[in-house]
This record gives structure tokens, sequence and C-alpha cells, in this order.
């Protein structure tokens, strides 16, 4: 067969940590440390652009802290979030009307302090109950928290957030205290 890409690939190795592969050379898929076969996924683009700079999302009840633990790359770029009751870290992207996008992220505990679970929370930007959101339990592992929806027939923004808060703007007291995040990403299409 003929394989190309035009850039470089992260990939989940098989001791569960992220790798890169150069342009040009196929990754690999694991699950549970066993080879699963070569990764093929179509080209995707994430919308946030430096989703290693967390802290300059819009902060509501929350604090973040840049390079603050170990990533799932090897490299100490992870971000400490402390939540109060209801608080989010957010930002804005422009979307597409009637079109289905997906939000994600590295989650885990952090070493002290640490929040029982972390909520990953969709909106238009102008109205709660427009969006969707689900709810990780932390553990001490990286792990990826994701949640798809399908835009409005009117949207053109949307509000991306992390934190305390569920679909209909309502506080989870489970998500109050700290956790660690790492590689957001927004793209469009269901994965």
């Amino acid at each position: 067969y003929t394989f190309s890409r035009a850039s470089s690939q992260t990939y989940e190795k098989s001791d569960g940590t992220l790798g890169t592969v150069t342009s040009g050379n196929p990754a690999f898929q694991y699950s549970g440390g066993t080879a699963q076969g070569v990764l093929l996924e179509g080209a995707r683009t994430n919308l946030i652009t430096n989703s290693g700079a967390l802290e300059s999302w819009t902060k509501v009840g929350t604090t973040i802290t840049a390079n603050q633990g170990q990533a799932p790359d090897g490299t100490s770029t992870a971000e400490l979030v402390g939540v109060a009751l209801g608080g989010i870290m957010r930002v804005s992207r422009a979307v597409s009307p009637s079109t289905t996008y997906t939000f994600s992220g590295y989650v885990k505990q952090a070493a002290s302090g640490s929040a029982t679970h972390v909520r990953a929370t969709t909106n238009n930007g102008v109205a709660w109950n427009t969006g969707a959101s689900t709810k990780i339990a932390l553990t001490s592992e990286w792990q990826r928290v994701t949640v798809t929806w399908t835009t409005g027939a009117g949207d053109s923004n949307a509000y991306l957030m992390f934190g305390g808060k569920d679909a209909a703007d309502g506080n989870d007291a489970d998500c109050t205290g700290d956790f660690l995040v790492w590689g957001a990403q927004f793209r469009a299409g269901s994965t």
C-alpha cells in the first residue's frame, strides 16, 4: 500500500503515553499495550490555536497556572486548574451552523486539593442549553474527556469550557478543586 502524510501526528504509544511520528511515517494504534494496526485518521484541524497555553482562556471562578505537571507527551506543560463551585475556564470559537464538532482535552487529578470530577461543556455563546456537557471522574492517570454536539441552524459561535458547569448552567460540586489539563482540541466532526 501507499502511505503519505504532510505533517507530524500524535498517537498513543504502547505504554499509554503520547508520542509523535514525523511526516511521511505511519503511527500505530495500541489498546492495552497491544498493537492493533496502523492508525488511520482523516485530515482535521485543531480550531484551538496554541492549545498548550490555556492560561489565556477566560477564567470565571478558576485559576490556571502553566507548566505544573508532566503532560501525556512527557513534557512539563500540563496546566493546573483550580475550580471554585460553578467555575469554568472558557474559550470562544467561530463555528458553522448545523455542523457537528468535538471538543476534548486530557485531564487528571492534581497532586493535592483535587476535584473528583471535571466537565467539558459547550454552548453557542449566547444561551445555556444550546450545547452539550460530559462529566468524567478524575484519576491519577491521564484520560481524554470528549464532548460532541451539533450546532444550531443559526449558530456562528461556541463557548468551549472545562470546569464545573453543566449544559443547563447548573453548578456541579463534584468538580470543585484542582485538576491538570493538557492538549485541548476543537475539531469539526465526531472524533
